[in-house]
């Protein structure tokens, strides 16, 4: 659970301490890697860790309420209150990594508490009909989920209960949306790379630093635009 390293609560500490304007937003998915956040965190409440720091927990698969966690935050760090710790609860429907295909879900069958419980019944069940059982509960949780909670067809149910679009209307945005993040894609993966310079484009609020240091001196970067090498031809 990346919440629980040590930098995530050293930032926490600077941020309240300098008075930052920093929305922190915990995505809660229920897993750190392939592990439940019953079983790897002490506290699975991520909103009230940042000690001093005011924190809210959101509905993280209803875009409304989203909007409007965020609408808040966002208020609060300009109001000139520092920062503040938003909790999105979530769900997974995929696994981490290649590693993790999240295939099957053991930690919403079976609780932390009886852990050696469920290392019994594995033993005496066979294998087969265990696997079994696992891959039909996560298959009809993963499903119940997605018919329930699932925010993209949550506001697909909003806008045809309002009568703002039909199906049809629907499927033909669906398809135009495709189509332009495909060509927004092709675009991206044809395009030339990043020069170090643009690089540090609009990361600093008042333009690029006066010197960017990078692995090579020679590369370094000089009131933004020059490199060290062009500046100092002893090191080309």
């Amino acid at each position: 659970v990346a919440a629980n390293q040590g930098q995530v609560y050293e930032a926490y500490n600077m941020a309240k301490l300098w008075k930052l304007p920093v929305i922190y937003l915990v995505e809660n998915n229920q897993y750190g890697m392939g592990t439940s956040i019953e079983r790897a965190s002490a506290v699975t409440q991520f909103y009230t860790r940042g000690d001093y720091i005011p924190g809210i927990q959101v509905d993280g698969m209803n875009m409304l309420a989203v909007r409007e966690a965020i609408r808040h935050a966002r208020h609060h760090c300009v109001s000139g209150n520092g920062p503040i710790v938003v909790e999105a609860m979530t769900y997974r429907y995929h696994g981490h990594s290649m590693s993790d295909p999240g295939n099957i879900t053991f930690s919403h069958l079976f609780k932390p508490s009886h852990f050696y419980v469920c290392i019994c019944i594995y033993v005496v069940i066979a294998a087969m009909s265990l696997f079994f059982l696992f891959f039909i509960f996560y298959f009809f949780e993963k499903k119940e989920y997605r018919s329930r909670f699932d925010p993209i067809r949550k506001v697909r149910n909003w806008i045809t209960e309002h009568k703002w679009m039909d199906e049809n209307e629907l499927k033909s945005l669906d398809a135009e949306i495709r189509k332009k993040v495909e060509d927004e894609a092709k675009d991206a993966e044809g395009d030339r790379m990043l020069t170090k310079e643009e690089l540090v484009t609009d990361i600093y609020s008042q333009g690029p630093p006066s010197f960017v240091r990078y692995g090579d001196y020679a590369d370094s970067i000089i009131d933004g635009k020059k490199r060290v090498k062009d500046v100092y031809p002893e090191y080309a």
